[in-house]
């Protein structure tokens, strides 16, 4: 539950952000989280087990190559999409239909398939 009486010191003044500090130093930019997936989407399967496997790499990189090598090596396409999807957005579903003449459509429900 939030204070309902904060002191004088901690409340917010006029024209002041709330977060006056800016972002705590060492959290991810989203630069660098792209970046080290696009890096990384460039290795062939040893070099991605350099990565995982070498001290000098950093938790973000074992994360990411950990994560594509798997999604190649049992065909998970989730994971390698996901990745995907994060470095340069989701692509778009579109559909067109042109029919021609009268359609229609029909489902039957459960019971009724039987």
């Amino acid at each position: 539950m939030a204070n309902k009486n904060p002191s004088v010191s901690t409340r917010f003044k006029p024209g002041q952000s709330g977060n006056i500090s800016g972002k705590r130093k060492g959290l991810l930019t989203r630069d660098q989280v792209n970046g080290t997936i696009s890096d990384l989407y460039k290795n062939g399967p040893e070099e991605l087990k350099e990565v995982i496997e070498s001290p000098k790499s950093t938790m973000l990189q074992i994360h990411i190559a950990s994560i594509i090598a798997r999604g190649v090596s049992k065909g998970c396409a989730t994971a390698l999409e996901g990745l995907l999807q994060r470095s340069i957005g989701r692509i778009k579903d579109e559909a067109e239909i042109d029919v021609l003449g009268e359609f229609s459509l029909a489902y039957k429900r459960d019971e009724e398939a039987g």
